[in-house]
């Protein structure tokens, strides 16, 4: 999987269009296709914003690695301040709710 890849796999998870990524990232859809063809990547500011928007990292953007779970935590941080509000028999339903939908065959974004 290379950078455009992995750009793509982002845009998808984050339910967004490359027009939308493209405006608030601040770069033109001509760039995001330029990038593709090219094999290249874009400017480490972009780049930044970028990752930023996708919620991931420029690391795993540009070398593949897995995102830390800090990386992870810090783009979630509304889900996790939800779920220290919820009471332990509200935080079982939850994962079990999680535990039904990765069963469905959805894979997790670690």
């Amino acid at each position: 999987m290379d950078f455009v890849d992995r750009l793509d796999e982002q845009i998808i998870r984050c339910g967004i269009t490359r027009r939308l990524l493209a405006a608030a990232a601040g770069v033109s859809v001509n760039s995001l296709s330029m990038w593709k063809r090219r094999g290249t990547f874009p400017a480490g500011d972009k780049l930044v914003r970028i990752a930023k928007r996708l919620g991931t990292t420029v690391e795993y953007l540009v070398e593949g690695e897995n995102q830390s779970w800090q990386s992870w935590a810090s783009s979630n941080q509304e889900l996790l301040l939800l779920l220290k509000k919820l009471d332990a028999d509200a935080v079982s339903e939850v994962l079990a709710f999680v535990r039904f939908k990765l069963s469905q065959g959805l894979e997790p974004n670690l």
